[in-house]
This record gives C-alpha cells, structure tokens and sequence, in this order.
C-alpha cells in the first residue's frame, strides 16, 4: 500500500484553495492526508481555535492517526496560531494530552511516523526551540520515530539519538516565489519513504528530474548569491 501526506501550507492565507486541492488530489491514485500549517488559517480571525475552524470543516481534524502495515503515523498540528504572522510553533497542552492518550492505542513493537508542519527543534529568530518539543519526545520515546516536517523550504535531516531522526523536506512548490528551487537550492520536489521488513529508507525525487538525479551543479554566473562560483547542491 501507498499513501501521500501533505505537509501543511495546502493554500497561502486562502482557504478556498483547500477545495481545490480536494479536487485535484484524487488523481494521484492513492490516499492523501493533509497537515495544517500556518498559511491554512484565516488570516484575519484571532485566536487558534477559531482561525483553523475554517480548516476543520474543509479537512478534518487537525491531530488523529492512522495504521500503515504494523506501524503508526501521527498528524499533529503544532502551529499555535493567533493572527497572520502572529503564531508560535510548538505543542498547545491540548496536543500534549491527545498524543498522550493516543499512547494507549500503540503497540510496543510500532515504528512512529510523525508527520507536521514546522520541525521538531526549529529555533525562532530569538533563539528559542519550538514550545514543548521535549515533552513531546518524551511521550513517544521507546520508539523509533521519524519525524517528517516542512515549513522552511530547504532539506535537512537530524538524528536526535535514542532512534529519533527528523526529514525537513524541501517543498514540491519550490520556495513559491521562485517555483522550481527551494530556498537551499533544492529542485522543487518531494521525499519518498519505503519499508520492507523491518528497514524504513528514502531518497529526495525531483519534480521532473529522475529517480536517481541526487546532485545540481551551477556554472559561473548562474547563482546570484555567489556569481563567481561553481556550486554544487548535493
């Protein structure tokens, strides 16, 4: 079996474009399951209950899980929002207590998938980790976890210890100002995830590139951030 997830940031401040993104994801051929990210609030109401209200009646809850083979994967949102830039990341107490008693549902012998908008330890431009991300990690310590997260247009991956790894994965809409890179350089594209037995691996696909496409080289000239190098994005 095959599903997708969408990692948040379905439509940009408009909650219409959820529709349309119903419509059109049908045709992949297999379940798609949304996560909410800070841009699939209503900007102009306050507070984070009400601004994702909006969200809940198009999608559906913002947290629940579902079975794949003998694992788990998780959908938390951890976007707190208030109004448009106006929002925290991390885990409201209410998220917490869900996971919580999710808790009792998960077999001992499950691998974890936890699939949200913003990273597990993203800091803030004061420095600061995102709210509760350590009381998080502990609930579901005792697991293999994978992480799986958006949000900042780049490509990155973590090991945390204690079998806790992290997949930030750049965006299949490149960095929606300039569509066909992401903010590090990374094509726009996608991460595809595969478990035989009890091996989980994964490669980064490209829109439009193949499988094995895994590096981009810059001429002279070509980047503007660094005209008179060669770059190379691994």
């Amino acid at each position: 079996p095959s599903v997708g997830i969408v990692l948040g940031d379905i439509s940009w401040d408009r909650i219409e474009i959820l529709d349309m993104y119903k419509k059109e994801i049908v045709r992949t051929g297999i379940p798609f399951y949304p996560v909410v990210g800070n841009h699939d609030n209503q900007s102009r109401k306050q507070g984070d209950k009400l601004a994702s209200a909006e969200y809940r009646k198009r999608m559906g809850p913002e947290n629940y899980a579902f079975g794949l083979g003998k694992d788990i994967v998780i959908v938390l949102d951890n976007i707190i929002y208030d109004t448009r830039k106006q929002y925290q990341e991390g885990y409201a107490p209410h998220v917490l207590s869900w996971v919580k008693g999710l808790e009792a549902f998960i077999p001992e012998s499950a691998d974890l998938y936890i699939a949200q908008h913003s990273p597990i330890l993203h800091w803030d431009q004061n420095g600061r980790k995102i709210i509760n991300s350590h009381d998080l990690i502990g609930l579901v310590h005792g697991h293999e976890v994978h992480f799986i997260s958006g949000h900042t247009h780049i490509n990155n991956f973590f090991e945390y210890g204690n079998d806790i790894y992290e997949h930030n994965v750049a965006s299949i809409c490149g960095s929606w100002w300039s569509t066909l890179h992401c903010t590090d350089g990374t094509p726009r594209g996608y991460k595809v995830f595969t478990k035989k037995g009890d091996k989980v691996s994964w490669y980064y696909k490209s829109v439009d590139y193949p499988k094995d496409c895994q590096a981009e080289m810059f001429g002279l000239g070509q980047t503007e951030l660094h005209p008179n190098s060669v770059v190379l994005n691994v």
